[in-house]
């Protein structure tokens, strides 16, 4: 009984082994038997509705047993309904998914392998539709961003054959195509991906590689992902090497960078960030990242180079946290040519034999050069000014120029939602100095600036040395403008300002006969009358300036020898001059007779000539008798015309200064202030 018992039970567990091995057997059967296809229809549907496009499958597979591999042919993609292109938005031709199905006991999705084979894409941004790899989820996806999924997703190794993405943005000048592919080392976390595009970014030529680790491993925090990246792009070449550290997650980097090009700006579509015309450039630092209470920060660290013939050497971070790109930054200069600067008010930049320009660039030069006027008139990018704020430090120990008396420069640039200041600009000349604040509105359609500078204890002969003339003394005073306008031709054009000047002491050897120079040397020195050396008792300069024209209220020069008397008007809008001195000899000198020097023409071509009715005749009374309504005048009014007395400088002196206190000052970097 016992004996039947146990082959009853025997066969029992027969039984039940033969069904389970019958039916892992019909699995297997269906597995290699069954038509998946069958499940195309809902795949598609789901896939359709994940990513609001239409999706089309051609076919469906699977194969294996341990690691079951889903297999998807011809995968095709199509743009929204509404999109101008009718050909589709992109396909794959293969798809191959293997997965680990013991995962899915703890509720894990385990994705072993991806397999692409052939992915086609193209990108396209029509002008009046959104682009077509914008994607818009359907609502319910959007709400629940945060929504723990039912299977957790934990994915292998990824590889790409043969892949392609084109690239159309018309609107941007750009068309280039991307070739997309992996490369297996001796296993496979030793993979590569490696990317190569060509053909046009910002219209200008592009040729760019990119090789890093394992798609993949991206998100292995606790392994450096190696990168190297090379771009050219019309003239601007860019190298970057090293590794990054957690990506995903902003962790860090080790990477050396460089940048060379023929002119700064052009890296704007390359990195966003706006910056004025330059001079040919190569830079070198360190590139890293981080993400701190203010958000994201990328770092170009420690660089150094040129610009131009300029050495160029700093910090400078970009944070991209906030509703615009803000760059915050500390640059120095042992040594800087100041034509190198001239791209931050319009001028053309760099020396005109400066080495790596393009043809462009020439172009522009010999253009400006060829142009009748001297202001530069090339307009305010003001979209760019709007587009990102600023915070940086700049200082130049060592000012290089044949045209200007600066020694060195320090500058602090502010710009917050398109307002500007620099505050202060300040100028190094012999020992004395111009500090400057300058606030620029740039949130209208016409920028309106405001400008005040100082004046103290500047040195003469630093002023005329720059100006090939020679002299010696110390300045002081204001200048104050208010205008507005979109280049600096036109903000001068049109602006509201006053100069207050004044010297005490000093010598003006030959000054006026070498600003006659200009024209016919020193055939002038008979014709004003006085010697080629000449001591300065004090120097006293009033202008005011409305709506671009420059009047004279006081120009007065009292030295030794003579008294110098300056008269007349500069049309900043027109460039035009008109403009007389005259001098008043308090010695006589047999042979030697006075007659005013006429100065006109244009800024570009000044014409300094005696007046040719009055030469020979002791003239000028007018001229000065003509110096009334101004804060001077009941001083000046003592001064008997013709008699070449000496005038009272001290009270002269005091006058002005006290004038020059009265000029208004910049206001700080408030929009409210100066939008009215």
């Amino acid at each position: 009984m016992r004996h039947g018992s146990f082959l009853r039970r025997v066969a029992w567990w027969t039984n039940q082994l033969g069904g389970v091995l019958l039916l892992a057997a019909g699995v297997i059967a269906l597995v290699w038997a069954w038509d998946w296809n069958w499940f195309r229809p809902t795949i598609e549907r789901q896939l359709s509705a994940a990513i609001g496009r239409d999706v089309r499958i051609e076919g469906l597979g699977v194969r294996g047993w341990r690691f079951p591999t889903v297999v998807l042919d011809g995968i095709r993609i199509d743009n929204p309904t509404d999109f101008p292109r009718k050909a589709g938005f992109g396909r794959v031709e293969r798809l191959e998914i293997s997965f680990d199905p013991r995962a899915l006991l703890d509720r894990k999705l385990s994705l072993t392998q991806i397999h692409v084979q052939q992915p086609q894409f193209a990108l396209y941004a029509p002008p009046d539709a959104p682009a077509n790899w914008v994607f818009t989820l359907p609502q319910a996806q959007a709400d629940e961003p945060g929504k723990k999924p039912f299977l957790e997703l934990q994915l292998g190794t990824l590889s790409i054959a043969g892949g392609q993405v084109r690239f159309e943005y018309p609107q941007f000048k750009s068309d280039f195509s991307v070739i997309i592919e992996t490369l297996s080392g001796a296993d496979a976390t030793n993979s590569e991906l490696h990317l190569r595009a060509s053909g046009t970014y910002a219209g200008q030529p592009l040729l760019a590689s990119f090789t890093g680790g394992a798609l993949l491993s991206l998100r292995e925090a606790e392994h450096p992902y190696p990168v190297l990246l090379t771009v050219a792009n019309g003239a601007t070449r860019l190298r970057l090497q090293g590794t990054l550290l957690d990506p995903v997650h902003l962790g860090g980097a080790n990477v050396a960078l460089r940048f060379e090009g023929a002119d700064l700006s052009a890296l704007y579509p390359l990195t966003g960030v706006p910056l004025p015309p330059t001079a040919p450039y190569r830079l070198e630092g360190q590139f890293d990242y981080l993400r701190d209470a203010a958000g994201p920060q990328f770092r170009f660290r420690k660089f150094a180079g040129v610009v131009g013939k300029s050495d160029l050497s700093g910090d400078l971070a970009v944070r991209t946290g906030g509703p615009r790109l803000r760059i915050e930054g500390d640059l120095r200069s042992r040594q800087v040519l100041f034509a190198d600067l001239g791209g931050f008010v319009g001028a053309a930049p760099g020396a005109a034999d400066a080495k790596g320009q393009t043809e462009a660039q020439k172009q522009a030069r010999a253009k400006q050069e060829a142009r009748p006027r001297v202001l530069p008139d090339t307009p305010i990018n003001l979209p760019k000014l709007r587009g990102a704020d600023f915070d940086v430090r700049y200082a130049a120990q060592r000012i290089q120029s044949q045209d200007t008396p600066f020694d060195d420069l320090s500058a602090h640039l502010r710009i917050d939602d398109g307002v500007v200041s620099l505050r202060p600009i300040s100028f190094g000349v012999g020992g004395g100095g111009i500090a400057a604040n300058v606030l620029l509105d740039g949130t209208q359609e016409l920028a309106r600036v405001q400008a005040d500078a100082d004046f103290r204890n500047v040195d003469f002969a630093k002023m005329l040395g720059a100006l090939k003339y020679r002299g010696t003394g110390r300045v002081d005073g204001r200048v104050s403008l208010d205008s507005r306008g979109n280049t600096v031709a036109d903000l001068l054009g049109a602006g509201d300002g006053k100069l207050r000047l004044s010297m005490a002491g000093g010598d003006v050897s030959a000054l006026l006969i070498n600003l006659a120079g200009l024209d016919f040397g020193n055939a002038v020195l008979s014709a004003l009358g006085i010697p080629s050396r000449a001591e300065l008792r004090c120097m006293i300069a009033d202008l005011d300036m409305k709506k671009g024209l420059v009047q004279t209220d006081s120009l007065l020069l009292d030295t030794t020898e003579a008294n110098v008397v300056g008269t007349g008007t500069i049309n900043m809008r027109s460039e035009e001059l008109a403009y007389r001195v005259v001098t008043q000899p308090k010695t006589f000198n047999i042979g030697s007779v006075s007659a005013p020097i006429n100065i006109t023409g244009t800024f570009k071509q000044p014409k300094v000539r005696p007046d040719a009715k009055s030469l020979g005749l002791r003239g000028g009374a007018a001229v000065v008798l003509g110096i009334v309504g101004t804060p001077l005048a009941a001083l000046l009014a003592t001064i008997q015309p013709g008699t070449g007395k000496d005038m009272d400088c001290d009270a002269l002196l005091k006058e002005v200064r006290r004038e020059a206190k009265k000029l208004p000052r910049t206001p700080e970097a408030q929009p409210s202030k100066i939008n009215g």
